[in-house]
């Protein structure tokens, strides 16, 4: 479903792509789906959704959007069971990330710092995370967050996140 909402947008199809994130949400409020994985999956979606409303321009609701996908999460999901949920929160938070930079918001950047922590803190405890998984979404979480110090001019913190960033064996 995903998918082909990511085809609609792609081709300017923002509202029939916000229309079946909408129906796929309604579905799931149904309680007929696992509870993490229906937390999941309206987390993507809330996130999807930030990504159609920034395409049109509406920062604002694009705001919201990217910010109640990654607090459902936050808020919802301390112990996961499959790596997949919690690895779409590691995910938001970096597309929320660049979403901030790219709107001029940098200061808005720093609270996702800790909110990229608490991810990959998260996806070390869960029992099934592939260990190539964890190694990619720690190496994007220390780069993303020494663009953030970047950006905001906390360079000494930028330079030794990337230092570690550089020292660790596989740069993917």
């Amino acid at each position: 479903v995903l998918w082909l909402c990511k085809e609609l947008k792609r081709h300017g199809e923002w509202g029939k792509a916000l229309q079946i994130a909408d129906e796929v949400n309604e579905y799931l409020g149904k309680g007929d789906v696992e509870e993490q994985t229906t937390l999941g999956v309206k987390s993507r979606l809330l996130i999807f959704k930030g990504d159609c409303e920034k395409d049109m321009g509406h920062m604002e609701k694009a705001e919201r959007y990217y910010l109640e996908g990654i607090n459902l999460l936050i808020d919802s999901i301390t112990s996961p069971k499959d790596y997949w949920v919690i690895d779409g929160l590691a995910i938001a938070v970096i597309e929320t990330t660049e979403f901030y930079l790219e709107w001029g918001k940098i200061k808005k950047t720093l609270p996702l710092i800790a909110k990229g922590d608490t991810a990959i803190a998260r996806m070390k405890r869960c029992p099934d995370m592939p260990e190539y998984v964890y190694n990619v979404r720690s190496k994007n979480n220390i780069i993303t967050q020494a663009l953030n110090y970047a950006a905001n001019g906390l360079y000494d913190k930028a330079d030794s996140l990337y230092q570690k960033h550089r020292q660790a064996s596989d740069l993917s």
